[in-house]
């Protein structure tokens, strides 16, 4: 008697469009701001290195005494929030790497069940975007003291002239603001889509496949 063929898993129906746009978009999502973790870790892992790089990293539209001078603020900023800033980029990296590989399953899901990935897709979004609203609340505060630090170095400057001192010094914190607010308001709006009671239905029924 010839022993049976294991049971194929029942195939998974395709997901409506909207669903599968939201999915990509928050594996997009999540791969930016894990990368940019990745990064800021390898930075903050050695900031002597990038005092170094500052000498020789300085861009052609900047006097590079003015970049090594910002720098040296952001690295000394960096310095006093290092491990709370170090133990934030972990767990945001840890959030990103599940939001981006339960995006990848809710897309294909390979025999598993898309209701468990959706739930942890939303838990990981939500954690994302309170992780991504933590790093932005630092970066906000270094960038006040660098804001600071080019308005007053840039005093002097031919181009200045006209420019109050306080939107030079505010200019910089105002867009790392900006910034934190759309890519955390971007997690939480996913994580409340796909912990929605609608997505929840939509992916039972394609659970059920064709």
């Amino acid at each position: 008697m010839s022993p049976e063929a294991p049971a194929r898993p029942r195939p998974s129906a395709a997901l409506p469009r909207p669903v599968r746009n939201a999915a990509f978009g928050c594996l997009v999502l999540a791969g930016m701001v894990g990368f940019g973790a990745a990064q800021e870790m390898a930075v903050l892992a050695n900031l002597a290195e990038a005092r170094e790089k500052a000498d020789t990293a300085a861009p052609s539209s900047m006097e590079p005494e003015l970049y090594r001078a910002l720098v040296e603020v952001q690295l000394k900023g960096l310095e006093g929030m290092r491990a709370s800033r170090l133990l934030i980029m972990a767990a945001l990296a840890t959030a990103s790497a599940l939001c981006f590989v339960s995006a990848v399953r809710l897309l294909r899901p390979t025999g598993l069940s898309r209701e468990s990935v959706r739930r942890l897709l939303g838990r990981s979004a939500l954690a994302a975007a309170v992780l991504r609203t933590l790093d932005g609340a630092q970066a906000t505060a270094l960038m006040r003291k660098v804001g600071a630090a080019f308005a007053r170095l840039t005093a002097d400057a031919p181009w200045a002239t006209g420019v109050p001192e306080g939107f030079r010094s505010l200019l910089p914190p105002l867009i790392v603001a900006g910034m934190t607010a759309l890519i955390a308001g971007g997690f939480a709006a996913l994580s409340l889509y796909f912990r929605s009671e609608k997505v929840k239905q939509i992916v039972a029924f394609a659970d059920r496949g064709p």
